[in-house]
């Protein structure tokens, strides 16, 4: 049974969240893990990637973390935020994945979204279409209006 990428949020969450850091439990995750990475390619990166990486990272399986997020890169994930808690230092950083956070491919992936996304950023602010669409047309009459 394959399960939603819903299921391995909520258990990663747990993981990450001290319910299930040893023993008995931590066997249950890496077994629901498990199941849900055979449909991983399938699922859209941007609904499964940080819980995959992360949970991976945590349960000491580094080479396949970075091979998943290396997949997820290649299918256009982007999401710069789960990336600025990755490598965040001291507190402020996800716990999860310290045991690949220093790693030369782990840190030169970070690197590769990082640029895509800047050079995506300027070519939008090149072209002079709104940067934020939903917002720039709502900002620019705020401020015609005075506000």
């Amino acid at each position: 049974m394959l399960l939603s990428p819903k299921s391995l949020d909520i258990a990663s969450g747990g993981l990450k969240f001290g319910a299930l850091h040893k023993g008995e439990a931590q066997q249950e995750f890496q077994s629901i893990l498990d199941r849900f990475l055979p449909s991983f390619d399938r699922v859209a990166p941007e609904i499964s990637t940080y819980a995959v990486v992360s949970s991976l990272a945590w349960l000491g399986r580094g080479d396949e973390a970075v091979a998943a997020l290396r997949k997820s890169i290649a299918r256009g994930w982007n999401q710069e935020v789960s990336l600025l808690d990755w490598i965040s230092l001291g507190t402020s950083g996800d716990p999860a994945v310290e045991p690949i956070r220093e790693r030369a491919d782990f840190q030169e992936l970070i690197a590769q979204v990082r640029e895509r996304n800047f050079l995506e950023f300027e070519r939008v602010k090149a072209s002079g279409r709104p940067l934020i669409p939903e917002i720039a047309p709502k900002a620019a009459a705020g401020a015609a209006a005075g506000h």
